[in-house]
C-alpha cells in the first residue's frame, strides 16, 4: 500500500505545481470572490460574463514614439502581461524596404 500512496502523493504534488504555476487557483479564487461580492441572480450567467470581460478583453494599445524611445520594450512587457500580439509598423516597414517591394 505504502508505494501506491507514494505515487498518489507525487502525482497530487506536480498537480498541485501545475495549478499554481498556470495560475488555477488564483483563476478560481478571482471567480468566487466575484460571485460572493456581487451576488448576482444568475451566478453562471455571471461568471461566463465575467471571465469574458475580465480574461479576454485586451486593451489596444497604441505606442507613438521618436527612435529608441522604449516603445518595442514597453511593448514587450505589454504583450508578456496581457498575453497579446505585438505588431510593429516599424518593423513591417523595414520588412517591406528590405524586400523591394512597392510599399518599401
Amino acid at each position: 500500500h505504502g508505494g501506491k500512496k507514494n505515487k498518489m502523493d507525487k502525482k497530487t504534488e506536480k498537480g498541485n505545481v501545475y495549478l499554481q504555476e498556470k495560475q488555477v487557483q488564483k483563476f478560481f479564487s478571482d471567480l468566487n470572490s466575484a460571485v460572493f461580492q456581487e451576488k448576482p441572480e444568475d451566478p453562471v450567467r455571471f461568471l461566463v460574463e465575467y471571465v469574458k470581460k475580465t480574461y479576454f478583453s485586451a486593451p489596444k494599445i497604441i505606442l507613438a514614439g521618436p527612435p529608441a524611445a522604449g516603445k518595442g520594450s514597453l511593448a514587450e512587457h505589454i504583450k508578456e502581461y496581457y498575453n497579446v500580439d505585438h505588431i510593429s509598423t516599424g518593423d513591417i516597414l523595414r520588412e517591406q524596404v528590405n524586400s523591394g517591394t512597392v510599399i518599401g
